[in-house]
Parts: structure tokens; sequence; C-alpha cells
């Protein structure tokens, strides 16, 4: 089940009036977005699922409310509790300590507390935007998270297609080091096979020279399709497989375009990673936006969004409806796309995906597939 606490509280902590009823029509909000997420799913998830997913959601409220009970009562006591002048009756005060007058001048001599500042109209439509985003984020995770529950079935299709496995592939990475001198297949060569190129860990290491240890492994980038729900066509997706075989470590990435228009999000970002056994890099607890980046570059430009974990080592990441536009130009341009991480060990990484020539090609395709619907 997901964890639904994180992003109620987050909503919760930016409204400008937290009160019971603002705060309902937040949890009201999420649940009606959840359950209707959950019920349009083709096939139909078991109700038993549903119910437990609402249950989840219905115990990180009651978490919240608790938390929000406490914080009153001490409130409450504080306020009722006298004031050491008023411990003391009439004008007189123990000696050592100021009297009322003497008290009241010196509060007078204090610098005054700086007044809030009156908040434009535009502030406040920029908060009901992100508030439309955290709920939207709530339905994705319920969504997300029923699909990715830890079944056999499901952890099977994590792992790379065996049959796109391209036995000439390390001689092509080889060639691609310096430059994309991509090899051309044989005049009477069967069906092209996806084409791996280069991709990597890098974690802080101080035993390592530069205090970074790198693990190089393969990407594979495909065009992908995925169901929008009953009697709808299929439409594509973007689809990565990562093998980083001495980080002992698989990724899968699939990006999509959000076709509900219930939800505040242009595009999501699914990233499930695999360690294996005895993996240097063990368990992922968060993850940052990607970032594109161009060749040589130092750093990256991160995608507008939200990433938010919906399972053990599965990240949903939703882009930003309001700056669609800046993340479709990010998507396609730079050959990059690099991931930050925080490892459960306390440590930090980033996963490092080149698109490549063939890459590229699907995210091109895709990308205007998607702009012409």
């Amino acid at each position: 089940m997901a964890d639904y606490y994180p992003l109620l509280a987050r909503a919760v902590a930016a409204l400008p009036n937290s009160t019971p009823e603002t705060r309902k029509a937040i949890y009201d909000r999420a649940k009606k977005a959840l359950l209707g997420q959950l019920h349009a799913m083709q096939p139909p998830p078991p109700q038993g699922a549903i119910d437990r997913e609402a249950q989840a959601l219905d115990e990180a409220v009651a978490r919240l409310e608790s938390e929000f009970a406490v914080a009153a009562i001490a409130k409450a006591r504080a306020e009722e509790a006298p004031s050491p002048a008023d411990a003391y009756p009439g004008d007189e005060a123990p000696e050592g300590e100021p009297s009322r007058d003497e008290a009241s001048t010196r509060d007078n001599l204090r610098p005054a507390a700086p007044r809030p500042v009156k908040q434009e109209s535009g502030g406040l439509r920029r908060l009901v935007i992100i508030l439309g985003a955290l709920a939207g984020v709530g339905a994705l995770v319920g969504f997300a998270a029923w699909k990715l529950r830890d079944r056999p079935e499901d952890l099977a299709k994590l792992a790379p297609p065996t049959e796109n496995a391209n036995p000439e592939s390390g001689a092509k990475i080889g060639q691609r080091v310096g430059g994309e001198n991509v090899a051309q297949p044989e005049p009477n060569a069967g069906p092209t096979l996806p084409i791996a190129y280069r991709a990597a860990v890098l974690t802080r290491d101080p035993s390592e020279p530069g205090g970074v240890k790198t693990y190089v492994g393969t990407v594979v980038w495909r065009r992908d399709s995925t169901n929008r729900g009953p009697n709808q066509q299929l439409v594509s997706a973007i689809h990565a497989d990562v093998d980083i075989p001495d980080a002992k470590l698989k990724t899968t990435l699939v990006i999509e375009k959000n076709f509900d228009p219930s939800l505040s999000f242009s595009h999501t970002i699914n990233v499930r990673f695999i360690p294996g056994d005895g993996s240097p890099i063990g368990a992922i607890n968060a993850i940052g936006m990607p970032e594109m980046r161009a060749d040589e570059a130092p750093k990256g430009v991160a995608l507008q969004g939200l990433p938010v974990q919906i399972a053990a080592n599965a990240f949903l990441a939703g882009l930003n409806q309001t700056s669609a536009e800046q993340n479709r130009a990010l998507l396609d341009a730079p050959n990059w796309m690099d991931i930050q991480l925080s490892l459960a060990n306390g440590s930090i990484a980033k996963i490092t995906m080149e698109k490549g020539a063939g890459g590229r090609k699907v995210f091109s395709d895709v990308l205007a597939e998607w702009n012409g619907k």
C-alpha cells in the first residue's frame, strides 16, 4: 500500500489557514480522486485491494488529525497558564523582579513584531495549483501502488526482456565512447534489435580517486504501448531498461502522458529499482526529479514536478501541468537523463542514462505522437 501521510501532510502544511474544515476538504478531495482511479482501472482490482488503499488513506488522515489535536491541547494549556505578573496580586512584585508598570514600559521599548505581508491574489492562485497537484499525486499513488504490489508476476516483468539482448552491444558501446559511430546492419540482416547505450551509477566513496565510485552499465530505450482505459486506443510510452552488472542493479523507467483531466500532471515518470543480493547500492529511499543534461555538461536541468515513493524501491514523478512546455522541451533535447538517489545506507548516488541515436528517436517519435493527441 502507498504511504499517503507525507502527501497529505505537505498539502495541509501549505494551507494559509489550517482549520478542521479546510483540512477535511483536502482529505475528501484526495479520497475521491483515489477511489475514482482505482474503480476506473481495467481490469478492475479486487474490492479487498480497494478497501486496503482506502483504509491506508483513512489511517493517514487519523494520524494527521491526532497530531493536530495534541498540538491544540498543548496550545490551550499554555494559554491557560498564569503569567508571572498575574501570579502576584496588586501592584507588588517579588524582590528582584520588575513591577507591572516597569514590565509594560520595557515591553513598549521592544521592537514591534513584523506584521505578515498581505499576499496578492497571484500567490493564492499558485497555492491552489500546488494543492491541486498534491491531491492529484494522491490519486496517482493509489493507482500505481495497486499496480506495483510485490507480486511475482510484477517482479518478473521488471527484468529486461531476453529477446532484446544484443551479442554485439559491448563492441558498439565501445565505439560510442568517443562518438556516435553506430554499426550499420548488413543488407540481409533480420529485424533491427534495440541498441544498448551507456549508463552508470555514481556513488560517493572517499576511498576512490575524486571521492566517487562509478559502476558502468547499459540502457536500452524502446517505444512501448499502454492502455488508457476501457474502450480507449493504446497510446505510446517511452520505456528504458537499465542494467548495471557490477552494482547488481537493474532499473526500469517508463514515461507516459497523462490523459486524465482530473489530475494536475501532464506526464508521469515511473522508476523502479531492483537491487540484487549483495548489491553495493542496496535499497533506495528517495529520488530527485530527473535532470536532462547535454553532452559534456557538468549538471543537467531538472524537470518540474514532484517525485513520491509508491512502494519499496519504486517511485512515481508527476510533471507539473503548468510547466508542460518547458518539461517537453527538456525531455526532447538533451542527450542524458540523470536521477539523484538517496540510499537506505545514508549515502547519495546518481544514475545516468544516455539516449544515444536510438533513444533520441524514441523520445522524438513518442513526444510527436503525444503532441498530436
